[in-house]
C-alpha cells in the first residue's frame, strides 16, 4: 500500500504542476500538448485504485507478499512519474526566473500606477520561444511516457471485478508490452527485438543485445557496461526499471529540458539522471552521471566557460540571454569556486563554441558581455553577427555540389530506414487495434450472457412445458370423467389419475417456488457477468483509443518523414538537374573541342601533304642542280684543259726561246 500511496502522491503532484503551467505563459493554456498531458494524468489518477485492489488481491493469494512482476510494474510507473516531475519542475523554474526578471525590470522602469499594465503586457509576450517549445515538447513526451501505464492498468479491470480471478497478476502483466516503458527509440527497439514481454532479464543478455544492436563493443567498454548494470542487479538479473533508469533517463529529454539550473541543482538531480550513453553509429559508450558530464565540460567542444559571467548577471540582461539562445545555447550553469558561467551549446553550434573559446579577451565574449538592455530583445548586434559570419566563412567553406549530393543521399537513406521502421511499428499497432476491436466484438457483445443464465432459462422453459402438460392432462381427465357416466370402474380409474395429476401439480408448484426463490441469485449472477463484460469492453475500448492516439502521432511523424523525404528528393533532383545542365554544357564544349581538333587535324594533314610536295620539289630541284653542277664541272674541265694547253704552249715557247738564247750564247763562246 505504501508504493501505491506514493504513486497517488506523485500523480497528484504532477497534475498540480501541469495545472500551474498555463499561469506562467498564456500560450500554454489550451495547447494540444497541455490538454493531452492533463488527460493522461487524470486517467492515471482515476486508474490508481485498481492498482490498490490488484495489490491487495495478489497479496492475499501470495501470503502477504506481492509478486515480483507486480512490484516491477508499480516501480515502473513510479519511476516514470518521478522523471515527469523532475521535468516539470525544471520548466517551472525556467518560466519563474524569466517572469521574476521581467517583473523586476518593470518595477524599476515604470511608475507605480502603470507598472501592473506594463508588467502584464511583458508577461503576455515573454521572449522565451525556445523555453516554450521545449516545454511543449516535454509535455508531449511525458504524455507518451505515461500512456503505457494507463493502458496497462486498464488491462487489470478484468482481474479486479471477478470474485475468483482466473489469472494471477504475473499472467496478466505478461501479456503487456514492457518495452513501452522506454521513451528512447533505440532501447525500445532493442527490448522489442530481444526481450519482448519480459520485465526482468539477465545482465549478460542486456549487454549481448546492446552489443548485437549497436555493433561490436570493445572488451573494456563491455566490462564498464556490465559493472554499471550489476549495481542494480539481483541474482544476476536486472529489472526494466533499473535498465530504464541507467540507460534511458538521459535519452528521454530530461537533460535537454533543464535549460537554466545552477551547478548544485544539477548535482542534486544527478542520481535521477545517471546515463549510459551509446552512440549507435560508432558504438562508443560513455558511462557516468550528469555531474561527471558537467565536470568533463572542458573536454567537450560545445561547452564554454565565460569568465566573470553568472546566472544573476545574465538574468539582469535579457538581451544577453536572448542572444545566447539565438546563438544556440542549450544549458547554463554557475561555476561556484572560480566564478564564471558555463554555457553548453546545442549540436551543430560548434563554430560559436570555438569562437567563444578565446576567453575573456575574445572579441565575441566582449561583444556579448557588452550587450545591455537597449534595443529590441532577441536581436544580436551587428558586431556579433559580423564576427560569427567571418568565422563561419573561414571555418566552414561552402560544400561543393558533389559533397552536398553525397550528404543528401546519406540523409535520404537514414530517413528512409526510419520511415520503414515507423511503418512496421504502425502495422504492429494496427494489428493490435484490430485485435482489440475483434476481442470487443467477440467477448463483449450485447448478445452474450453468463453461463448460468442458459441453465436458468432452460429451467423456466421446462417448468412452463411441465405446467402445460399437467393442465392438458387434467383437462382431458375431467372431460373423460364427465363422459364416463355410470361406469364405476372408469370413474375410479380417472380419479386415481387425477390424484396423480394433483401430485404433479404440487411438484410443479414446489419447483416454481424454488425458481422464484433462486431468481434473485440468477439475476445477480447475470448482472455481475454484464458488469464484467462492460468493464472488459471499457478497458478494450480505452486501449483501442490509446492505440489510436499513438497511431495518430506515429502517422503524423511518418507524414513529416515523408515530407522530409520529398524535400530531400526535390533537392536531389535539383542537384541532378544542375549536374545534367553541367554535363550538357561539358558535352557541348567537348563536341566543340572535338570539331576544332578535327579541323586542326585536317589542316595538319593538308600541311603535311604540302610539306611532302615541297620536299619532293626540293628533291627534284636538288637533282637538277646536281646535274647542272656535273655539266658545269665538265664544261669547266674543258676550259681547264685549254688553259693548261695554253700554259704548256707558253712554257714550250719560253723554253724554245731560252734554248735559242742558249744556242746563241754557245755560238758566241765558240
Amino acid at each position: 500500500m505504501s508504493s501505491t500511496s506514493s504513486l497517488a502522491d506523485l500523480t497528484s503532484s504532477c497534475l498540480g504542476l501541469v495545472q500551474q503551467l498555463p499561469e506562467l505563459h498564456p500560450r500554454l493554456c489550451g495547447s494540444p500538448a497541455h490538454r493531452l498531458a492533463l488527460t493522461v494524468l487524470r486517467r492515471l489518477e482515476a486508474k490508481l485504485p485498481l492498482v490498490d485492489k490488484v495489490v491487495e488481491i495478489d497479496a492475499e493469494g501470495s501470503q502477504g507478499a506481492p509478486s515480483s512482476s507486480l512490484s516491477v510494474f508499480v516501480s515502473a510507473i513510479e519511476e516514470s512519474l518521478r522523471n515527469v516531475r523532475l521535468l516539470l519542475l525544471a520548466f517551472l523554474e525556467v518560466f519563474a526566473r524569466v517572469r521574476q526578471s521581467i517583473g523586476e525590470q518593470c518595477s524599476a522602469s515604470a511608475p507605480e500606477p502603470e507598472a501592473p499594465t506594463e508588467r502584464q503586457a511583458l508577461l503576455d509576450a515573454l521572449p522565451v520561444k525556445r523555453e516554450l517549445q521545449s516545454c511543449l515538447i516535454g509535455l508531449r513526451r511525458l504524455a507518451g511516457q505515461l500512456q503505457w501505464a494507463v493502458r496497462s492498468i486498464g488491462a487489470l479491470d478484468h482481474y479486479t471485478v471477478s470474485e475468483s480471478p482466473p489469472l494471477k497478476p504475473a499472467e496478466v502483466l505478461r501479456g503487456l508490452d514492457p518495452e513501452n516503458y522506454f521513451c528512447s527509440g533505440a532501447l525500445q527497439q532493442i527490448w522489442r527485438t530481444y526481450f519482448r514481454g519480459q520485465w526482468r532479464v539477465s545482465v549478460t543478455a542486456v549487454i549481448d543485445a546492446i552489443d548485437t544492436h549497436v555493433g561490436t563493443l570493445h572488451q573494456q567498454r563491455r566490462t564498464k557496461c556490465q559493472s554499471w548494470l550489476e549495481h542494480s542487479a539481483t541474482d544476476g538479473r536486472v529489472d526494466i526499471v533499473s535498465i530504464a533508469r541507467l540507460l534511458d533517463t538521459a535519452l528521454t529529454g530530461v537533460w535537454q529540458g533543464v535549460l537554466v539550473m545552477t551547478q548544485p541543482e544539477l548535482l542534486k538531480a544527478s542520481d535521477m539522471m545517471q546515463a549510459l550513453q551509446i552512440d549507435t553509429s560508432s558504438g562508443a559508450v560513455a558511462v557516468g552521471t550528469v555531474a561527471d558530464l558537467l565536470d568533463r565540460k572542458a573536454a567537450i567542444r560545445r561547452s564554454v566557460v565565460i569568465p566573470g559571467g553568472s546566472l544573476a548577471a545574465m538574468s539582469s540582461k535579457p538581451r544577453l540571454l536572448s542572444s545566447l539562445h539565438l546563438l544556440g545555447a542549450a544549458a547554463f550553469a554557475d561555476v561556484p569556486d572560480s566564478g564564471g558561467l558555463v554555457v553548453e551549446f546545442a549540436e551543430g553550434c560548434d563554430v560559436v563554441a570555438e569562437v567563444l573559446r578565446g576567453g575573456g579577451d575574445g572579441p565575441l565574449v566582449k561583444a556579448l558581455m557588452g550587450e545591455g538592455m537597449e534595443g529590441p530583445p532577441g536581436v544580436p548586434s551587428e558586431s556579433i553577427r559580423e564576427l560569427l559570419q567571418t568565422h563561419v566563412k573561414a571555418a566552414y567553406p561552402c560544400p561543393t555540389p558533389q559533397e552536398l549530393h553525397r550528404h543528401l543521399q546519406e540523409l535520404y537513406g537514414r530517413r528512409g530506414m526510419e520511415a520503414v521502421s515507423l511503418l512496421e511499428e504502425l502495422q504492429h499497432l494496427h494489428r493490435t487495434q484490430q485485435r482489440c476491436i475483434r476481442d470487443r466484438l467477440v467477448l463483449c457483445g450485447d448478445h452474450l450472457h453468463s453461463p448460468s443464465w442458459a441453465s436458468y432459462q432452460k429451467a423456466l422453459k421446462q417448468q412452463e412445458i411441465s405446467d402445460q402438460l399437467v393442465h392438458l392432462r387434467k383437462k382431458a381427465l375431467l372431460r373423460h370423467e364427465s363422459e364416463a357416466g355410470a361406469s364405476r370402474e372408469a370413474v375410479s380409474h380417472i380419479r386415481v389419475l387425477l390424484h396423480e395429476v394433483e401430485a404433479a401439480e404440487e411438484a410443479s408448484e414446489q419447483l416454481r417456488s424454488k425458481l422464484v426463490a433462486e431468481e434473485q441469485q440468477w439475476i445477480l449472477k447475470e448482472q455481475r457477468f454484464h458488469f464484467e463484460r462492460m468493464s472488459a469492453e471499457a478497458a478494450l475500448q480505452h486501449e483501442a483509443v490509446l492505440i489510436g492516439t499513438e497511431i495518430h502521432m506515429l502517422t503524423r511523424r511518418r507524414l513529416q518523414l515523408n515530407r522530409d523525404l520529398h524535400t530531400v528528393e526535390h533537392r536531389l533532383l535539383d542537384l541532378e538537374r544542375l549536374f545534367a545542365t553541367e554535363r550538357a554544357v561539358l558535352r557541348a564544349y567537348d563536341q566543340q573541342l572535338t570539331s576544332s581538333v578535327s579541323e586542326k587535324e585536317a589542316l595538319v594533314c593538308s600541311l603535311n601533304k604540302a610539306v611532302l610536295r615541297s620536299r619532293e620539289e626540293a628533291r627534284l630541284a636538288e637533282a637538277k642542280t646536281r646535274e647542272k653542277e656535273t655539266l658545269l664541272a665538265e664544261l669547266l674541265s674543258f676550259e681547264s684543259l685549254s688553259e693548261t694547253k695554253q700554259q704548256l704552249q707558253s712554257q714550250v715557247t719560253q723554253l724554245e726561246n731560252r734554248l735559242d738564247q742558249m744556242q746563241r750564247k754557245l755560238r758566241q763562246h765558240r
